[in-house]
């Protein structure tokens, strides 16, 4: 891995909170990586942020910082799910995603939803609810036959054009965390 030594400059900012600290051990190249997340300050605006960093800390102890070993912050995460005949978990994941779209604001979020056998009435409750969330990104695939999750989920990932995107399958009951997005980017 190529990395440079760089010195981190805080005279403009300062550090409010440590969030949170990974530490990962290469014991060959003998290199400790660690992701970093801070809550930063501008001293000069008092505006608060969020920051996260992968550095290594080398042999001499120095903080370094890795070239083209950076997590895309900007990833597009779709999250996807299939159901059969459970109109209200599928409303309770649609507005999940919703609360976490108004949370962040994070345009590279987005939802498929695979649905098998379902009434016309409950459709169109699904995609009126999709069509007031707001969610930037969101696609309703109607499946026909008997239910397999296999096939539904084959069928959700072929409708997303971009290969760099991140597909998380969740099941629709689950409550999800604003910050549980950038937790998959991270590892994504």
């Amino acid at each position: 891995m190529i990395f440079k030594c760089i010195y981190f400059h805080f005279s403009k900012y300062v550090v409010r909170k440590i969030e949170n600290v990974e530490k990962k051990t290469d014991e060959v190249k003998k290199i400790d990586r660690v992701l970093i997340e801070l809550q930063i300050q501008d001293k000069e605006t008092n505006d608060t942020f969020h920051h996260s960093e992968y550095v290594l800390v080398d042999n001499k102890k120095r903080l370094c910082k890795p070239d083209r070993f950076q997590w895309n912050k900007t990833a597009m995460v779709y999250f996807v799910v299939t159901a059969a005949n459970q109109v209200n978990w599928v409303l309770h994941f649609i507005r999940n995603m919703k609360r976490i779209y108004q949370e962040t604001q994070d345009r590279n979020i987005g939802v498929v939803i695979a649905v098998y056998e379902t009434k016309e009435k409950h459709l169109r409750q699904i995609k009126d609810e999709l069509d007031k969330s707001s969610l930037p990104h969101y696609e309703m695939i109607t499946l026909s036959g008997r239910y397999s999750r296999v096939q539904s989920f084959n069928a959700a990932v072929r409708v997303i054009a971009d290969p760099h995107s991140i597909l998380f399958l969740v099941d629709l009951h689950l409550e999800i965390a604003s910050a549980f997005v950038d937790e998959i980017r991270k590892v994504g």
